[in-house]
């Protein structure tokens, strides 16, 4: 799986990039989506949470009530977020019972970042409700993996660590056993030449017979 690859180069990636990376531009979502994120920011934004409590899914309501004090601080003292980054599920010709996209809004205020990243879910023709977001003062970077993909990684994790520490250990056996190699039997792995031997000359002569 290249998942676990895919990760650690992005990662990579975000962190050198957050330097001196420009402005992402503001993208247009759909507008079924962007019905129910622009609401939500704007009731976060102004302390109602009530409104913000009916866009989001039932599961996501205790995850409200502890961070709605400080993302309303967040979005309250930040310039009104756009739209920067999406990611939607692939288009694999099958027909999904969900549908999943998670986007990333963000705006900059006298050089300080706001950003939010919200990832929504939509049930067959349902309409679409925020399953989770995440706000902070960091800048906005593109979201690479889905949920799915997320969990896969972290299913697999824990097998790589251990097949990475294995390979590791055959790693210095072999290079230990070479070194023993080396020091106590060297005639194994560099062999003299063995001197060449000749057989020695016998001359003969056959006396004259009388």
């Amino acid at each position: 799986m290249r998942v676990p690859a895919i990760l650690a180069i992005t990662l990579l990636f975000q962190s050198l990039a957050g330097c001196a990376a420009p402005e992402p531009k503001v993208i247009e979502p759909a507008e079924d989506i962007a019905e129910v994120i622009d609401p939500f920011l704007k009731a976060l934004r102004s302390g109602n949470q009530t409104e913000a409590e009916s866009l989001i899914s039932s599961a996501a309501t205790d995850e409200l009530a502890k961070q709605f004090a400080a993302d309303h601080k967040l979005l309250a003292a930040a310039a009104p977020l756009t739209p920067r980054f999406i990611l939607e599920q692939p288009d694999l010709g099958v027909e999904r019972d969900s549908n999943e996209t998670t986007l990333v809004y963000a705006a900059r205020k006298d050089g300080k970042w706001t950003s939010a990243t919200i990832r929504l879910n939509r049930y067959r023709d349902e309409p679409y409700e925020i399953e989770y977001w995440r706000i902070t003062n960091a800048a906005p970077q593109p979201v690479v993996f889905s949920t799915n993909e997320q969990k896969a990684f972290k299913e697999i994790m824990p097998g790589m660590v251990w097949v990475l520490i294995g390979t590791g250990l055959l790693g210095l056996l072999f290079v230990g056993g070479l070194i023993w190699l080396v020091r106590r039997r060297p005639h194994l792995v560099n062999p003299e030449a063995e001197a060449e031997q000749r057989a020695a000359a016998v001359s003969t002569r056959e006396e004259e017979q009388i």
